[in-house]
């Protein structure tokens, strides 16, 4: 298994976030009537935060 990366750990905060905010099962909040429910959107909006703060931190560092 690879190691954890600074993505990783920001999307792991980012996700933290939205099941506190949202309460202890998110996906029944999101998908309440769904039978099939989208187990991974989440953990992809976690990420695409990750990403984004990455991108972030990338041009700072690249303007000083």
């Amino acid at each position: 298994m690879s190691e954890i990366t600074l993505r990783d750990k920001i999307a792991t905060a980012v996700l933290q976030g939205f099941i506190q905010y949202m309460g202890c099962d998110p996906e029944d909040l999101l998908y309440p009537k769904r039978e099939q429910k989208n187990k991974h959107a989440l953990s992809k909006s976690a990420y695409a935060y990750a990403d984004a703060m990455l991108e972030e931190r990338e041009k700072r560092d690249g303007n000083d």
